[in-house]
């Protein structure tokens, strides 16, 4: 890392500031990059390799619009994300939904994401009053396209994985609301 800071410097004129804003967005997408490396071969493994991908696919948009928890290091975001993608897999994705129940709980997820969307982890900046609507809305739009894309595919085994996917990152959301509000209330008394 010193070597590409000291290009960034020399070279390419950045500020400290942004040299640390490069290297900490270099460092998420090697940390997430590995994560998902790890985690792909042991789907591939235990035979879940094509379950994990489309969960994955389904929780990027929602993940990077609406955000979730996070954790301050790399193991326990690692554990966790391996512990969130085997129950879904593994466990929830054999638990068939009837359709009207999927349509409702989608309804339930979407109205979720929009209420409590973005949460955002602490060393990001604040978000102005417009974007965040914006990520709000799109967090809603990508909540009902991903539940039409489960919906056309639903009498496939992707289908459960998709809307465990969805239903599992609006209570995530649920949670790290929770927790951030606990947080703001704490801060405020002391």
């Amino acid at each position: 890392m010193n070597i590409l800071t000291e290009y960034m410097a020399n070279e390419i004129k950045l500020s400290p500031r942004e040299q640390k804003f490069i290297i900490f967005k270099l460092k998420c997408i090697m940390y997430d990059l590995s994560k998902f490396i790890v985690m792909s071969l042991f789907f591939y493994y235990i035979g879940h390799l094509t379950q994990y991908l489309f969960a994955v696919l389904v929780s990027i948009p929602l993940r990077t619009q609406s955000g979730g928890l996070h954790f301050k290091h790399y193991w326990s975001c690692f554990l966790f994300s391996f512990g969130y993608f085997t129950i879904i897999i593994c466990v929830l994705g054999k638990i068939l939904l009837p359709c009207s129940l999927f349509l409702l709980l989608m309804l339930f997820c979407s109205i979720i994401n929009f209420c409590l969307s973005p949460i955002q982890s602490a060393t990001r900046p604040l978000l102005s009053d417009v974007k965040r609507q914006a990520i709000k809305k799109k967090s809603y739009i990508i909540t009902i396209y991903c539940a039409v894309v489960i919906l056309i595919f639903y009498q496939t085994s992707f289908a459960s994985v998709g809307y465990w996917t969805i239903i599992l990152h609006s209570l995530q959301l649920l949670i790290a609301y929770i927790l951030k509000k606990g947080g703001e209330r704490c801060e405020k008394r002391h």
